[in-house]
């Protein structure tokens, strides 16, 4: 069969469709990470099956050209081998993926368990990482329905029990949302919850939904509107808790470490944390809106702080391990997600320095316990991406990380 290149790919030889066979591309990128045909076979069966491949069943996969066709395996091997979409005949390997279909149950009903709709909160908050993020979602929009669906069935007093709920629920379906990186979806439901807030005229839950809402323009990458709601949050310093104000006081200081371009606005960003630092010793361990406020996250968010601009000489690493020290002798055991999040943040740290074996250890650590939260395991992903552009980033190593995340 007559070979040809594709780009700057191959010779690979060409099947009916006008693409390069398969397996001959997988042998070209195979060889150019320079892996066994048995360390493919370990990852890639850890990746489809749980259990690993034989270098046996590998050999026969490319002699035959045999390996499957369905869609998420070649988007595996994809991912897994750095195979360029154009070789696949997509624009993109995740054209490899359906599309993701959003349902909203519309609910009506004359009956409501207030007292068990308050509870479920705190569950939400709380334990929803012991729960799939989908299964999680699907809970959560059909209660919203609930809710509106009762609110013209029920007296005054209850309608204003109503409003509150629904004020929680789109504040909590907003952090999931954000947490499955759909962050438009998430800013919608944070804005129906402000709208509420207005109609309660309550300034705390005001600055709580304009508060929640810079955090996902944040993570969306979106640093201007993130700061320009944290300022406006502050405009009702004088009328909120002290702990949602000592959250606010933080996000700023993270927010703005996080566009540091002088040695100047890092030490006004670290100020911030620092003013929130302050007042800690006042604020419950557990407030009523789960901030979860402690010296663990001051130590904790003053690490990220220090690792957090775009400028690599504006980064200090070695400060940021010293936080996460004192965070960590402050971490009680029973609370192993934040000595997983604490490895997190060291990994990162690891990273700056290029300490890569150690970051990609720290990583996978962590990783085993975030098996369902979206949002960590994103974070986790974005040091492995790290990872993969350095130069450890053909380690097989790196590569057993990824496949844990495509797992997780």
């Amino acid at each position: 069969m007559e070979k040809r290149y594709y780009g700057e790919y191959g010779p690979f030889r060409e099947d009916v469709d006008g693409l390069p066979v398969f397996a001959d591309v997988v042998r070209y990128f195979l060889g150019a990470k320079g892996w066994s045909k048995k360390q493919l076979g370990y990852l890639y069966g850890k990746a489809t099956l749980r259990e690993p491949y034989t270098e046996r069943w590998i050999q026969m996969q490319l002699k035959h050209n045999s390996f499957s066709t369905d869609p998420k395996r070649r988007w595996i091997l994809a991912k897994m081998l750095d195979i360029p979409p154009l070789l696949l005949g997509i624009a993109t390997l995740d054209d490899l993926l359906g599309p993701q279909v959003d349902t909203l149950p519309v609910t009506k009903s004359k009956h409501l368990d207030i007292e068990e709709y308050r509870s479920k909160l705190s569950f939400y908050w709380q334990d929803h990482y012991k729960v799939p993020s989908s299964d999680f979602l699907k809970e959560i929009t059909t209660r919203i329905s609930v809710l509106c669906g009762t609110y013209l069935y029920v007296n005054a007093l209850q309608q204003k029990q109503i409003i509150r709920l629904l004020f929680d629920y789109h504040q909590i379906a907003a952090r999931t949302l954000s947490n499955i990186q759909r962050p438009s979806s998430a800013i919608a439901h944070l804005n129906k919850s402000y709208t509420l807030a207005q109609l309660m005229k309550d300034d705390e839950l005001q600055a709580l939904a304009i508060f929640r809402r810079g955090y996902i323009f944040f993570e969306k990458g979106d640093r201007v509107n993130a700061l320009c709601d944290f300022d406006t949050s502050c405009t009702f310093s004088n009328r909120i808790s002290l702990p949602l104000n000592c959250s606010i006081e933080l996000a700023i200081g993270h927010a703005r470490a996080h566009v540091a371009q002088s040695e100047q606005d890092m030490k006004q960003a670290l100020l911030s944390i620092d003013n929130a630092e302050k007042v800690l010793g006042r604020c419950a361990n557990e407030d009523e809106h789960f901030m979860q406020l402690n010296e663990v996250t001051y130590h904790q968010d003053r690490a990220e702080a220090l690792l957090g601009s775009p400028l690599k000489k504006l980064r200090s690493p070695n400060k940021a391990l010293r936080e996460l020290d004192f965070a960590a002798e402050r971490i009680d055991n029973a609370t192993p997600r934040r000595s997983a999040w604490n490895n997190v943040l060291l990994a990162k740290a690891y990273l700056d320095k290029e300490y890569y074996p150690i970051a990609t250890s720290l990583a996978h650590d962590a990783l085993g316990i975030f098996q369902h939260s979206a949002w960590h395991i994103r974070h986790i992903s974005k040091i492995y991406e790290e990872l993969k552009r350095s130069s450890y980033g053909n380690s097989v190593e790196v590569a057993e990380l990824w496949v844990d995340i495509v797992n997780a």
